[in-house]
């Protein structure tokens, strides 16, 4: 039998992991203990010992229970001491949906665990690079606005863009930062689409206070002096937020969307990614798949080895007009100032040059949307193996 302790994610995703599970067709039933948020902690749900009592009585060991990893919550201290104590007090095997980062990529082939997460291992074979479920990939493919884009996309591809480049970003990161930088020093602000929120989890934005998250040493990397210093840092802190249309940190479009008219009024799509780590796992956040949906050209500033990971996935990311050998670049300030660069050398093309190179790499662009389609429909059979106890071909 499959149990599923549901808590679905809640930041305005159009797809549930329950959704996909959904469309394997396989029956499984629903325990829920608690709904509220306020109440989202382990010792709250698993570490309760009615509730606990009362999975042992419910689940047998050769049962599957697949869970969120909100149940786990808050994700701060030894979250896999609490996971490792319920799959022991259960003894069944479990599989955890995770939506966001902080667990390592390789603990998705576990035993008796399985703990999905939007991440890549960059050693890990291409086929199990597919293979492997990601809810912000799901989210894009499954996309209910996908046709709008297309046709927005078809229709006016005649018509000169007014934008070389779209930039939206939240959450207040060195990443995102820089290329505020890099479009301000090179006069290429006017040629953008740009905001930055410039929020953090616990603030409207970084100007409403100064706690530790918008503090120059946690904003700054070792050996980037050079490019971003602590006066540069204090001097771009003035000019932030900036918004285009909409209220910062209130700004929260649903992770799955793209921002039409915006995405299709610019060619190039500048991506300050939520991760700059140098890690052999590879987090990919909704923003990663957000251009392919939106058939613009992806600038990635992220972490080590995210390029190569997206086009071992099948994507197309331009590299006859951008320079990807920053990518391999695992000094991580040697990679965001090489990135920048590639940044500064786009910015030199007019827009009419830009939308010559855009429209002659059509098939890239149009192959990049319509395989997010195909692989959001390949993870339900991903998930349909993972969880059909009969299955021939298995993961476990």
């Amino acid at each position: 039998m499959i149990y599923i302790l549901d808590k679905p994610y809640n930041q305005g995703l159009y797809e549930q992991w329950i959704d996909v599970v959904d469309r394997t067709n396989i029956p499984y039933e629903v325990i829920v203990f608690n709904r509220e948020e306020a109440d989202l902690m382990f010792t709250n749900y698993l570490g309760n010992k009615k509730t606990l009592d009362f999975l042992k009585n419910k689940i047998q060991i050769d049962d599957l229970l697949l869970i969120d990893s909100s149940f786990f919550q808050p994700i701060e201290g030894d979250v896999m001491s609490n996971i490792e104590y319920i799959q022991k007090e259960l003894g069944c095997k479990i599989v955890i949906f995770h939506p966001d980062t902080g667990f390592d990529t390789k603990l998705r082939f576990g035993d008796k665990i399985k703990i999905l997460s939007p991440t890549y291992h960059i050693d890990e074979d291409v086929e199990s690079k597919k293979d492997s479920y990601n809810f912000y990939l799901v989210n894009g493919g499954y996309q209910e606005l996908r046709w709008l884009a297309e046709t927005v996309w078809t229709r006016y591809r005649e018509m000169l863009r007014y934008k070389k480049f779209l930039s939206h970003n939240g959450v207040y990161k060195l990443q995102r930062t820089l290329i505020y930088k890099t479009l301000k020093e090179n006069n290429l602000l006017k040629d953008s689409f740009f905001s930055y929120s410039a929020y953090n989890i616990f603030d409207d934005n970084v100007n409403s206070t100064k706690n530790e998250d918008i503090k120059y040493e946690n904003h700054i990397i070792e050996n980037i002096e050079p490019i971003y210093s602590k006066n540069t840092h204090e001097e771009i802190l003035k000019d932030l937020p900036i918004v285009l249309d909409y209220v910062p940190n209130l700004s929260n479009v649903d992770q799955y969307a793209f921002t039409l008219p915006y995405t299709s009024n610019a060619y190039i799509e500048l991506i300050g990614c939520t991760s700059i780590e140098n890690s052999s796992n590879v987090y990919t956040s909704e923003k990663i798949f957000k251009p392919f949906m939106a058939f613009m050209i992806p600038v990635f500033v992220g972490p080590w080895k995210l390029c190569e990971t997206l086009k071992q996935l099948g994507f197309h990311l331009f590299d006859d007009i951008i320079d990807l050998s920053y990518d391999k670049e695992n000094d991580t300030s040697k990679r965001l100032s090489m990135v920048m660069e590639e940044i500064k050398k786009l910015g030199k093309y007019s827009i009419q040059e830009l939308h010559n190179l855009y429209w002659d790499r059509e098939e890239k662009l149009r192959h990049n949307h319509q395989l997010m389609q195909e692989l959001a429909k390949n993870q339900v059979e991903t998930i349909r193996d993972l969880i059909e106890p009969h299955k021939k071909k298995t993961i476990w």
